[in-house]
């Protein structure tokens, strides 16, 4: 008899432990939840938390990195990408703009004081340009005046101008004057010409504004020599209008001359300032608005010059983030005229143009420690022109010629409205 076969096996599939989210409660089907993106490695060990923390610190960093990066070098790009949508693996603009703002404020609170700056560096040779040209100049103006003093004394011994003598006395004296220019200016060319041909410093001048090396000041732009332009001037219209009493904006300029370059190292630039508005507003200043609180509030601050700048200059970087309202504007206005985009468009641009100038300016002030403002101010226009350039050109695929055109425009004419409503907006803020 034949045996018959045993029916085939079957085999279970294997039970599959359900798992669930202990946050939503979903049913798992992979490694995160599609209700809320949690994790199924959920785990209560410190030693994994650690990880997960150095883990979230790396990402972020590259996240920054690789945004900056695109930031400096590929900035139309990183715009257009983000408006239309391309944003894994960057940051948005405003947190960015953000943390570029309390950079700022974090550096300038620690580590920026009266000291920080570099003084400016020249070397001999630049110095002999400088002190020839200035040589040159005080002779062809001393040329001129007596070229004028000449004919005005013709004249009037000619009787052609009897009542020109004012004018002869005024001649003379720029004459005069012209003389004294011509040999202080040889003078700081001999003092030039014996000095070591190693670097001089400018002492305490980051702005490269005076040339004092051990003392002296090499051409003529220190107290001395300012002062005595504003005699020259003071005495010329003393000869003119024949009043022996000093106009008020030769008095406010001599002491503005005194304030400025007085040497006072622990007087800082707001130190200074705080003087100068004392100067030309004794009593401080009175707004009047449409609000009655708002005047009362703001009025009080306002009548101690020296309280308010103080209180200024603690929280001026704060207000950082008023470039973007400052600005925005004036961005709009400009491309205007562009029909295919939106003010959210406007909106991203701005804050990483924003982001951008914040940065930059941070790195410029580090640099500032070891270079003079005077050597990097140029450097500095120039980077912030050319990126403004491209990323307006590969923001909104623009033609050559139109973004030079409206970086152009925007730099003539809307930048100095958008850095006027900035700083307008700052003294307001600090002044509530």
């Amino acid at each position: 008899m034949a045996e018959t076969a045993a029916p085939p096996t079957q085999i279970s599939p294997p039970t599959r432990e359900v798992v669930t989210c202990q946050n939503c409660g979903r049913m798992l089907v992979g490694e995160f939840c599609h209700g809320c993106g949690q994790t199924s490695a959920v785990h209560r060990s410190f030693l994994k938390e650690l990880t997960d923390i150095f883990r979230n610190i790396v990402n972020l960093d590259s996240r920054t990195f690789r945004t900056v990066l695109n930031l400096f070098f590929r900035p139309g790009k990183l715009t257009r990408d983000f408006v239309y949508g391309k944003r894994v693996g960057f940051l948005p603009p405003f947190t960015l703009f953000v943390a570029s703002v309390f950079f700022l404020f974090t550096y300038y609170s620690l580590l920026v004081g009266p000291t920080y700056f570099a003084a400016k560096h020249y070397t001999k040779q630049e110095l002999l340009t400088e002190a020839h040209y200035d040589v040159m100049q005080a002779q062809e103006t001393l040329s001129l005046s007596r070229q004028r003093l000449q004919k005005l004394s013709q004249a009037t011994k000619d009787g052609q101008k009897p009542s020109a003598t004012r004018e002869v006395l005024r001649a003379t004296s720029e004459v005069a004057t012209d003389e004294i220019r011509v040999s202080q200016a040889q003078q700081r060319l001999a003092r030039i010409q014996a000095l070591p041909d190693s670097k001089i410093t400018a002492t305490g001048d980051p702005l490269g504004i005076s040339y004092i090396y051990k003392g002296q000041d090499l051409l003529g732009n220190g107290t001395q020599d300012i002062l005595f332009e504003i005699d020259a001037i003071a005495a010329s219209i003393t000869a003119e209008t024949g009043n022996a009493t000093e106009p008020e904006p030769v008095r406010l300029a001599r002491h503005t001359v005194e304030i400025l370059f007085q040497d006072n190292h622990p007087a800082t630039f707001w130190d200074k300032s705080a003087q100068l508005i004392s100067l030309f507003a004794p009593s401080g200043f009175h707004v009047e608005t449409p609000w009655p609180a708002l005047n009362e509030r703001v009025n009080p601050n306002l009548k101690d010059p020296k309280a308010f700048v103080k209180k200024f200059a603690a929280s001026a970087h704060s207000f950082a983030i008023l470039i973007v309202p400052a600005s925005l504007p004036f961005i709009c206005l400009l491309l205007a005229w562009r029909r295919d985009t939106k003010l959210y468009d406007h909106v991203v641009f701005t804050l990483y143009a924003s982001a951008f100038l914040v940065l930059v300016f941070i790195g410029f002030t580090i640099l500032a420690h070891w270079i003079a403002w005077a050597d990097l101010l140029d450097y500095l226009f120039f980077v912030c022109v050319i990126h403004l350039f491209f990323h307006l050109k590969h923001a909104y695929a623009l033609r050559y010629a139109t973004a030079f055109g409206l970086t152009a425009a925007f730099g003539l004419i809307f930048a100095p409205f958008a850095i006027l409503l900035f700083f307008s907006s700052v003294v307001f803020l600090t002044a509530i």
